[in-house]
């Protein structure tokens, strides 16, 4: 075989037992297993069984099939479902302390389209919003809300330290209560 010839081109003869060679997502690429690149250039069909796998740029993930494989009859699995490649947002908005995020719409890490709900757990209250979407510029739409406690006793005292069970005042400016005295 010459150097200009590729160990693929009997394939282009018969073309019933290949896939032709498909494109990559808008952000992303196709690695061709055992191929130089100088052989994806030149070959218009790959074999049965062969497969390919989508590769996205740094901060995208690809949502869709990542391995395709050319079957007998020469199409690739599943073309029914795109593959494409999104940005991803950052992955702490999917926890909350002192409550839940669950995500939804969710591929294996935060990608566009992907949105966030949160709650908090029993005696503590949701300071922001209760959603947060990804965004296609990889950014989450609102801040990362936070649980705050709530007072025990449902008064809202302003004034008083947050966390404090004694109020931690000085006696400037507050009141003092006493018991009667006794007859």
């Amino acid at each position: 075989m010459s150097s200009t010839t590729s160990p693929l081109d009997p394939l282009l003869l018969r073309p019933s037992l290949c896939c032709e060679i498909i494109h990559p997502p808008r952000d992303g690429g196709i690695r061709y297993r055992g191929l130089t690149p100088e052989e994806v250039q030149s070959v218009r069909f790959l074999p049965f069984d062969y497969e390919i796998e989508y590769v996205c740029r740094p901060d995208r993930e690809i949502v869709g099939p990542k391995v395709r494989k050319c079957q007998r009859n020469g199409t690739w699995t599943a073309m029914g479902h795109p593959s494409r490649c999104l940005r991803t947002c950052p992955k702490m908005h999917l926890s909350l302390e002192n409550g839940q995020a669950v995500a939804r719409a969710m591929e294996r890490v935060p990608v566009e389209g992907t949105w966030t709900e949160y709650s908090c757990n029993p005696g503590f209250r949701l300071l922001g919003s209760p959603r947060s979407n990804c965004t296609k510029l990889g950014r989450w739409s609102t801040p990362k809300p936070v649980c705050e406690r709530e007072c025990p006793w449902g008064l809202g005292i302003s004034g008083l330290p947050s966390g404090s069970r004694h109020g931690g005042w000085s006696g400037v400016g507050g009141s003092i209560l006493r018991a009667p005295s006794p007859p």
